[in-house]
């Protein structure tokens, strides 16, 4: 039975990793065909790597209130389940994560708002104002 979990296993990581590959090549050539770049790939957006640790912190934070929270459960309720750590784990780590993509997103809509006043001035956009 271990066997076939196993082989279970590493057939489907093969099968993920040559579908995403194969489907990759596939788009990748077609919009050669086209005559388009693969500049399409590249985030045009905004850069929030420089935020990878930020949110990082964040979610590992709540997580650790998570934890304590559960631990705290478990021993309100004198049981010795896990059950109350896992679940607050999980609702903290993703109260974390909301909270991350809030923090972003107000930060994306002051930067517009920058821009659009700097714009209408007709005045250059000084470099800490731009997140890139």
């Amino acid at each position: 039975m271990q066997v076939i979990a196993i082989l279970g296993f590493w057939l489907t990581m093969i099968t993920f990793c040559y579908l995403y590959f194969t489907t990759r090549h596939k788009e990748r050539m077609t919009l050669i065909e086209k005559g388009l770049t693969a500049e399409i790939f590249n985030s045009k957006g905004k850069n929030y790597e420089s935020y990878k640790a930020l949110k990082t912190g964040v979610t590992l934070l709540c997580a650790g209130i998570g934890f304590g929270t559960g631990v705290g459960l478990m021993h309100v309720f004198d049981t010795h389940d896990p059950y109350p750590v896992f679940f607050s784990l999980m609702i903290f780590g993703g109260l974390g994560l909301i909270g991350y993509y809030m923090y972003t997103k107000r930060l994306e809509e002051r930067e517009t708002e920058a821009q659009k006043y700097y714009r209408s001035k007709e005045i250059d956009i000084p470099e800490e104002i731009t997140m890139d």
